[in-house]
């Protein structure tokens, strides 16, 4: 059985096995793959307690290290078998090329890639390989097989939520290294909120201090770091400024935004108030300082995309959100960028050109009456009441879709099976935001994006797969690891995977012995009781 997350394309067993002495060379022969090897051997190192050294060889060599791990970027008929990629790329240029061919003998390892991207996936899975393998006596013990991988869908995210509860930049880092080991290629930036306003752009000379404990914010030199360290594991930033809804922290600080009527309150859970504000395009002021944001983010971050939000308008007239969205896109696309944002932003017109992410879970009529009983805000309830539309209108117009179900991919559900470490149970009950019903983990990883949108709805342009965790109930990272693992590495199957009977039960089994990953990184997950954690 593999241990291997998200499960690759085709694994087919050898005979026999390789141990790993405790040196072990790594030869590799495209100077332009460098850093990844050197980088692949310090972490195969750090996990196993083995010595992994980088060797860059001539291409002419035909001999290797007995035991050797030799890579190589090409083509090669079993390669090119594997099926397209389909969806939507993050970066420019087209879907990157991340097919590997990963090959384990009693002679030593070979990986094949066609791009560098595709080492970069085929060394995250001998990584795992190895961190799981059995180790005795200074070796490790590693079952010959033959891999053949390639993913299913070109864009898998991940959104943080760092406006409602700020990150640092070591800790954005220790995420966006969990994202690369798990094969994500995209980290959404969830930057502006009611509660916060994490950008260093359009905030008032007051409030020029990042360190201030009350309203921290990243720096742009925080940014380019974070964008450096994400772009050499192939993970790409994306920034969202969320407009024209949540926008209360920015009002605060710039009194000049405030037009008397763009203020929303609304109960967001029972007995809980929630203060929402919208960015009123008929007062002079909103447009040239969302323009001049935007144009700032343009530069910045080399993504091809920015998430212009378009969530949750509460309280803003619809005959204002539409010509909003509509300037927001053609601004935004001026600047060269490509445009996304939240299945609301369809509802100021089917753009095939927009891409858009599919969040909120269909209803059915027996959650839209629970709804109703749970007397919430009508805007809520009518939002989640038009969800349907707007993916049926997203469908019969050729709308690409991200599929980030909320039900299914919001790492803020609550865990529903108790932890097989009773000192959690605590900690588990008070996670997670209570309006949403608990789900298992085995719950959570039982759909499929390819058939999720049900009848009628098959002929979707799906783009990719998102994932996300929002900040209402976190004080800090450790609460954002606990409710994210070991749920992240399930979504991340489903960004990659095709679908097989039996996956839960093989997912399962190979999560059982990633919590040694987990454990060696410090990172305090969620031991469901369903898992029989190694």
């Amino acid at each position: 059985m593999s241990s291997v997350i998200p499960a690759p394309f085709r694994v087919d067993p050898g005979s026999g096995e390789l141990r790993i002495p405790s040196v072990i060379e790594v030869e590799y022969r495209h100077a332009s793959i460098a850093l990844l090897v050197e980088r692949f051997c310090r972490e195969a190192g750090r996990r196993s307690r083995l010595r992994f050294e980088p060797k860059l060889v001539e291409r002419e060599a035909r001999r290797s290290a007995e035991g050797a791990i030799r890579i190589a970027i090409g083509e090669r008929d079993d390669l090119a078998a594997l099926p397209a990629t389909t969806g939507v790329s993050p970066v420019t240029g087209g879907i990157p090329d991340e097919r590997y061919a990963l090959t384990i003998d009693e002679n030593g390892i070979e990986l094949l890639a066609c791009e560098p991207v595709g080492v970069a996936r085929g060394l995250t899975t001998l990584l795992q390989l190895l961190a799981t393998a059995p180790a005795s006596a200074g070796t490790l013990s590693v079952p010959a097989q033959r891999i053949l991988d390639a993913p299913r869908f070109a864009w898998r995210s991940f959104s943080v939520d760092v406006a409602r509860r700020f990150l640092s930049v070591a800790e954005v880092k220790r995420l966006i290294d969990l994202l690369a080991l798990y094969k994500f290629n995209v980290l959404n930036l969830h930057l502006t909120e009611d509660a916060g306003w994490r950008l260093p752009f359009g905030r008032p000379p007051m409030a020029q201090d990042p360190a201030d404990p009350g309203d921290p914010f990243y720096s742009i030199e925080d940014l380019r770091e974070l964008i450096a360290y994400a772009d050499e594991r192939f993970i790409t930033l994306v920034p969202e400024l969320d407009a024209p809804g949540h926008a209360t922290a920015i009002v605060r600080l710039r009194p000049e935004l405030l037009s008397g009527r763009n203020r929303f309150d609304f109960e967001a859970e029972p007995g809980r108030i929630h203060v929402s504000s919208w960015f009123d395009p008929e007062l002079p002021a909103t447009f040239p300082f969302l323009e001049s944001v935007w144009s700032e983010l343009a530069e910045l971050f080399p993504s091809s995309f920015i998430n212009i939000g378009g969530d949750e308008p509460f309280g803003m007239p619809h005959e204002l959100y539409v010509p909003f969205i509509r300037r927001a896109l053609s601004f935004v696309r001026s600047l060269g960028k490509q445009t996304m944002g939240w299945q609301e932003s369809i509802r100021a017109g089917a753009d095939p050109d927009h891409l858009i992410l599919h969040w909120i879970s269909i209803p059915s009529d027996d959650d839209i009456a629970n709804l109703h009983r749970l007397d919430l805000s009508p805007e809520l309830v009518k939002n989640v009441v038009q969800s349907r539309e707007d993916i049926e209108t997203a469908v019969a117009n050729g709308v690409p879709m991200i599929i980030s179900p909320h039900r299914l991919t919001y790492l803020d559900v609550p865990y529903a099976e108790p932890s097989a470490d009773p000192a959690h149970e605590e900690r588990r009950r008070q996670l997670g935001l209570q309006v949403y019903p608990a789900m298992s983990v085995a719950d959570m990883f039982n759909w499929d994006p390819g058939t999720l949108l049900g009848p009628g709805l098959e002929s979707a342009d799906i783009a990719g797969v998102g994932s996300a965790i929002w900040g209402e109930t976190i004080s800090g990272f450790d609460d954002l690891v606990f409710l994210v693992l070991p749920r992240l590495a399930g979504n991340a199957h489903k960004a990659w995977s095709e679908p097989r009977p039996g996956d839960w039960d093989a997912h399962r089994d190979a999560l059982a012995a990633h919590g040694r990953l987990w454990e060696q990184d410090d990172l305090g997950y969620f031991r469901s009781s369903l898992i029989a954690w190694r």
